[in-house]
């Protein structure tokens, strides 16, 4: 797995265990460098169980993929994901290709059958 799925993989299991926050990712080739808008602020800066999982997985990413670097900003931050190719939270996942197609997920069970039986399931 290439290093890309590797964060796009740990942000969505980031949203199941922090419900609340999303994520939004940029890779920038010229200087090897991926990029990760966090959100709310409020976590960014004052959640220990979020800062100890960021902290976890910078250093094993980075020990993983020499020259290549991983940052975390907030939505606040000097630095400004300019072209997302992928965000998350717990409603939604969005992914945006080369070829400027943005797909959106919503996390749902959805029948879409057609034979006018009532269904009662929820989704969670």
């Amino acid at each position: 797995m290439n290093s890309k799925e590797i964060i796009k993989n740990k942000l969505r299991e980031w949203t199941n265990e922090f419900p609340h926050m999303s994520f939004i990712y940029e890779f920038d080739q010229r200087d090897n460098t991926h990029l990760v808008e966090v959100s709310p602020l409020t976590d960014y800066e004052s959640n220990k169980k979020y800062a100890q999982f960021e902290i976890d997985f910078s250093f094993y990413f980075e020990r993983k993929f020499l020259g290549e670097e991983i940052i975390f900003i907030s939505d606040d931050s000097l630095l400004e994901i300019t072209n997302a190719e992928f965000k998350v939270s717990a409603l939604s996942i969005s992914e945006s290709y080369d070829f400027g197609l943005l797909i959106n997920n919503i996390i749902s069970d959805v029948d879409c059958s057609n034979d006018n039986s009532t269904n009662f399931a929820i989704a969670a």
